[in-house]
């Protein structure tokens, strides 16, 4: 250095650069879910001469940026000096928040046994689950013994995402059977039927009449009694109707004919008294026209052949008793005529 009068001295400096600007701490919060505008960004910085100003690309200023969307945003730090450092942040949008539900329904009509089973996808775990209807609020993600009806699901993510969906248990319709029948044609006979018209229920029905099953639900060949029956449904649903009742029409089922025709040409060589057999202790007596029995027989023997002792009868007319020998005590009389 030299002054005006010609005078010099000298004297040593030294400049130190200023250190460089650097993030020291950041926090970054991403936006809720559903385009919720609540992230934020927070950076604190250290180095530059003097005091650091913070400029955001969505023109906030200061260390902490508010009120952001999922995107890019840059932060300008400047020092006294003019110096400046740019750092850039992301925040993702929150995963979108889905529910996956498996319900199984009540399989029979006023059963409790349905069931909802339900989880969180693809959001921010752990999740926290909430089923609720009628007098019922279950926070868990399984419900058991449900009835038929209408339930509420609301599931909810680490991030305060949730999620709700709404579903129906159904049941099916009762069970119902409607009964027809028919008696049996005669006293003793075994032509009635029974027939179960059923409704409700889930398809195929298997229906039982006193143990006995038919697939049709159809019921033959019955003599007069009084019946029970159930019919269990393709769950396992069942319904029992009882006191069916079958009675017989008050007639005898017994034709008998008034000739027979012994020649040995096969056709009507034997007196044959139809449905007899109805009547196992029943008992047969002709008689010719002295009074001389000349048959005598049950349901189970040998028809008359127009004989006795083996020995053909001559034709001419007959007299018969036939002794049901059951509750009524009726007897049948009548003329058998032998014709050749």
């Amino acid at each position: 250095m030299t002054d005006g009068n010609g005078c010099t001295n000298e004297a040593d400096f030294s400049l130190d650069n200023p250190p460089q600007i650097s993030l020291t701490d950041t926090t970054l919060q991403s936006p809720g879910c559903g385009g919720v505008i609540n992230g934020y960004i927070e950076a604190e910085a250290s180095g530059g001469s003097g005091n650091l100003v913070y400029m955001w690309s969505n023109g906030d200023t200061g260390t902490r940026t508010d009120s952001l969307t999922a995107g890019s945003y840059t932060v300008s730090i400047t020092d006294d000096h003019g110096c400046q450092a740019s750092f850039t942040f992301t925040l993702p949008e929150s995963p979108t928040l889905y529910i996956d539900v498996i319900t199984s329904n009540s399989a029979c009509y006023g059963e409790d046994n349905g069931s909802i089973h339900f989880e969180g996808l693809s959001g921010t775990p752990p999740y926290s689950y909430q089923i609720s209807g009628d007098d019922l609020s279950v926070n868990d993600s399984l419900a058991l013994h449900l009835a038929a009806g209408t339930y509420q699901l609301v599931v909810t993510d680490a991030a305060g995402c949730s999620r709700d969906s709404t579903v129906t248990l159904t049941e099916p319709a009762p069970l119902e059977v409607n009964t027809t029948f028919t008696n049996p044609s005669c006293r003793g006979n075994n032509d009635g039927e029974i027939m179960l018209s059923v409704t409700g229920g889930t398809v195929p029905y298997t229906c039982f009449l006193d143990g006995n099953e038919s697939d049709n639900c159809v019921f033959s060949e019955l003599q007069q009694g009084n019946y029970s029956a159930e019919v269990i449904d393709s769950n396992g649903c069942s319904v029992i109707t009882h006191n069916i009742v079958l009675n017989d029409n008050p007639t005898d089922c017994i034709r008998i004919p008034n000739a027979i025709t012994p020649n040995d040409d096969g056709v009507n060589d034997t007196w044959i008294i139809k449905n007899l057999d109805l009547f196992p202790s029943a008992k047969v007596d002709i008689y010719n026209r002295w009074g001389q029995k000349v048959y005598h027989g049950s349901p189970f023997d040998e028809p008359w052949d127009g004989t006795y002792e083996n020995e053909p009868l001559p034709t001419g007319s007959y007299i018969y008793t036939i002794a049901l020998k059951d509750n009524t005590g009726k007897v049948y009389t009548g003329i058998v005529t032998i014709v050749k």
